[in-house]
């Protein structure tokens, strides 16, 4: 029988629809595991800010965007030229979502 909750879908899947009611319900997002950018590892974890349709983390001139992109929950990163890139989410759903080496949960983080 298919989840009728329509914020557990799989594969990670979302809509442009949803992401600003999910942002509102989860203001901050913890994204913790081994996530890089061109300048090397990002020491971690790093509690991403909502706004809007999307969840932001500003880091050493680098900006993390975690949003929905092509109807998959997608990081992208971007700030200072050569510095930037992108990855799908492997599975879950907000605010429990997978990536290649980090995931996030619900919250700030905690030192």
């Amino acid at each position: 029988m298919p989840n009728s909750n329509p914020f557990c879908e799989t594969k990670s899947q979302c809509s442009d629809s949803e992401a600003a009611s999910l942002v509102a319900q989860y203001p901050q997002l913890c994204v913790s595991g081994d996530f890089a950018d061109d300048q090397g590892p990002v020491a971690g974890p790093v509690t991403f800010e909502g706004s809007g349709s999307a969840w932001f983390a500003p880091l050493g001139g680098v900006t993390y965007h975690l949003l929905c992109k092509d109807s998959v929950w997608h990081m992208n990163w971007g700030g200072w030229p050569g510095v930037s890139g992108d990855e799908d989410a492997t599975g879950g759903s907000i605010p429990y979502v997978s990536f290649s080496s980090f995931s996030t949960a619900p919250g700030a983080c905690q030192s």
